[in-house]
């Protein structure tokens, strides 16, 4: 029987890219990942407490398609308690050239305001619900029966009614204001929580 990919998953080994937006390639025996950083810290330089763009592909450039294997990729590169998504963009901005995926990781502390808030992780199913066996060497096994957090909710808006509050916001004349930078900076404290601060300005910049 051949094995699933988290059994011959092996550790990534980093280097430096030169393809243009780009920071990082990351190598293991079943996957590369482009790293590209998107953030700036007070002093200028690129960090990687920012947003973080990864760029991911099968070595052997077939078509992946498993949540965990994105998760565990996330976890190894991005860390364990950052956030990230995938888009399903407007048919518009479809971007399908290459079996090439791509995750667009939160900056550090912060948590996208969508989704289940308080997790849970079990191989036992109700009803006609299916659920495949974790191995031996998904980190995620170990999450099997820890207790839920007995204050958390069941999904995360920031804002009450958030989906209706959001559109009328972006077609405001407030908005459309707004210089450019504003409306960014805006925008991302409604998909983030907590709302970034602010930057700093260098000392004498």
């Amino acid at each position: 029987m051949k094995a699933s990919v988290n059994e011959r998953w092996t550790p990534f080994q980093k280097n430096s890219s030169n393809l243009q937006g780009f920071q990082e390639t990351w190598h293991n025996k079943t996957h590369t990942v482009l790293v590209g950083l998107w953030s700036n810290d007070a002093n200028g330089r690129l960090t990687r407490d920012g947003w973080i763009h990864l760029s991911i592909r099968r070595n052997d450039r077939k078509a992946e398609c498993d949540w965990r294997i994105f998760q565990r990729i996330k976890n190894d590169i991005a860390g364990e308690e950052r956030e990230a998504v995938q888009l399903f963009p407007a048919m518009r901005r479809v971007l399908d050239t290459t079996n090439q995926y791509h995750l667009w990781v939160a900056p550090k502390q912060c948590v996208i305001g969508i989704g289940q808030m308080n997790g849970e992780v079990s191989e036992i199913v109700n009803g006609k619900a299916v659920q495949r066996p974790f191995t031996a060497h998904d980190p995620l096994r170990g999450l099997i029966g820890q207790p839920r957090d007995p204050n958390g909710t069941e999904a995360c808006y920031p804002l009450p009614m958030y989906p209706t509050i959001l559109y009328s916001f972006l077609t405001s004349d407030r908005y459309r204001e707004m210089p450019p930078h504003e409306q960014e900076a805006t925008l991302r404290q409604f998909f983030l929580y907590p709302p970034i601060p602010a930057p700093v300005s260098p000392v004498g910049g």
